[in-house]
């Protein structure tokens, strides 16, 4: 996934030069956690959202956009692995 939605990003306070992505924050959100439950909760953040995606793609019209979805997550999810 190239482009990052607007309706995904955030301006920092008072200052539009600052975008924050949705991702970012998930991240930051996490960052929290120990190790093992950051891994963990990460994980099952992505296993959900390929469920999503997937679950969902037979019943819209862009098919295709929903599959893509799927494997941006799973690649995340992928990397999320293969880095831990």
């Amino acid at each position: 996934m190239s482009e990052i939605p607007h309706y995904y990003q955030v301006t920092g306070a008072g200052d539009s030069a600052c975008i924050y992505e949705l991702m970012d924050i998930i991240d930051l959100w996490c960052s929290r956690l120990d190790k093992s439950e950051y891994q963990k909760t990460v994980e099952a953040f992505y296993v959900g959202n390929v469920l999503k995606y997937l679950w969902r793609y037979p019943h819209k019209g862009d098919k295709a956009g929903d599959i893509k979805k799927a494997l941006h997550y799973l690649n995340l999810l992928l990397n999320e692995v293969t880095l831990n």
